[in-house]
């Protein structure tokens, strides 16, 4: 009888085990309150993060990412709407520390010809999708309740590299009163950090466009939430 040749790589090849990692900054709440990965009060937003690669050992090479969550402290009850948020999601190799100074809302580089040839899995997790956050009384005050899963397709992560995050938001709908609103938890900077957050809003449109460059804002990092499969 012949024998058949079995290739034991194809048998001992990992598979990686769903898991979600909660990426803590600091516990401070943001001021203004509503500035952090979404933005609860003003109609247009974008805001991006970049996470060190130290920060990520827990995930697995290969891991799909198809949810993030933010941290909140709310003393409100209500509903809270997020709607046509983009969001996109890309690796980039641990030897870079920090978004160049030139980047846009789709994680390309206006100018670095490197940054945007060392990009690994750039990838739309989301486009215009509509989010609701309810905190109701049985909550606690301070949860990881407003969650973002993707709507377009998962994001697949390369061990070993840094992690790129950015939301686009824009529903059209101005809502006041920063005292009643989720406040964001995180990490207040001081002096001039590394270029690792991104933030800008507007009440009046136009919906800022994906080839918008940043702006760096060197005032808070949020703890963010990352679940995959």
């Amino acid at each position: 009888m012949p024998c058949i040749a079995v290739n034991s790589s194809i048998l001992t090849t990992p598979v990686p085990v769903a898991g979600d990692k909660e990426i803590i900054y600091d516990k401070k709440n943001n001021k203004p309150a509503y500035e952090g990965m979404v933005d609860y009060w003003y109609e247009y937003h974008y805001s991006g993060l970049f996470i060190d690669h130290s920060l990520l050992t827990d995930i697995p090479d290969g891991a799909n990412i198809y949810k993030v969550a933010i941290q909140v402290k709310n003393t409100t009850n209500g509903t809270y709407p997020e709607n046509d948020v983009d969001i996109y999601m890309a690796n980039v190799p641990s030897s870079y520390t920090e978004f160049p100074s030139n980047m846009k809302i789709n994680l390309t580089s206006d100018t670095g010809s490197n940054w945007n040839s060392d990009l690994i899995n750039v990838t739309q997790v989301s486009t215009l999708a509509n989010y609701t956050y309810q905190q109701v009384s049985a909550d606690p005050n301070i949860n990881w309740k407003p969650e973002f899963p993707f709507n377009t397709t998962s994001f697949t992560h390369s061990a070993g590299n840094n992690i790129l995050l950015m939301f686009n938001g824009g529903d059209g709908n101005s809502v006041g009163g920063s005292a009643s609103n989720p406040k964001h938890r995180g990490q207040k900077l001081t002096g001039t950090p590394l270029r690792r957050w991104v933030f800008q809003n507007k009440i009046s449109g136009p919906r800022y466009a994906s080839n918008q460059v940043v702006n760096t804002d060197n005032t808070f990092i949020p703890n963010i939430k990352l679940f995959w499969n």
